[in-house]
């Protein structure tokens, strides 16, 4: 199973958590590739058998600035997932009204483009928890490839 670990980070932490998922995938035999959506522009989504996306959020729950660039670029040319399966992830703080409001926003949009989402969205509150090797990070990422394999 080909993997793809997509993220979008400004501070480092939701890198942590995408590093800590592409860690587990790999400990359990999986293909997987790491990248952060800001060395990126275009992905061949088809060559993945699952994808796990990752944003911190900003301003008004919007997603990783990096990431909010890419989204806006696929509404001219969206990608088409035809039902190919992807999961959620993501940082924020809990002071906020809208806490980890990009995670939701993320999803929605490749829902949009046809994906379909897999699991519980993981939102890490940083104020609480130190992304760094987190374990609900491990533990979630661990659901989830029980229920794709």
């Amino acid at each position: 199973m080909r993997i793809l670990v997509l993220f979008g980070s400004s501070t480092g932490n939701t890198e942590e958590l995408a590093n800590t998922v592409a860690k587990t995938l790999q400990e359990k035999g999986m293909e997987t590739d790491l990248i952060n959506i800001a060395d990126t522009t275009n992905i061949e989504y088809d060559k993945y058998d699952f994808l796990f996306l990752g944003t911190s959020t900003w301003d008004e729950g919007q997603t990783q600035l990096d990431f909010r660039f890419y989204l806006e670029d696929l509404q001219n040319n969206p990608p088409k997932l035809g039902g190919k399966r992807f999961a959620v992830f993501g940082t924020g703080e809990s002071c906020y009204e809208f806490f980890c409001g990009g995670t939701e926003k993320l999803a929605e949009a490749f829902k949009n483009f046809g994906g379909i989402q897999v699991g519980n969205i993981l939102k890490i509150d940083t104020l609480e928890e130190d992304p760094v090797e987190n374990q609900k990070t491990i533990a979630w990422t661990n659901e989830i490839i029980e229920l794709i394999v």
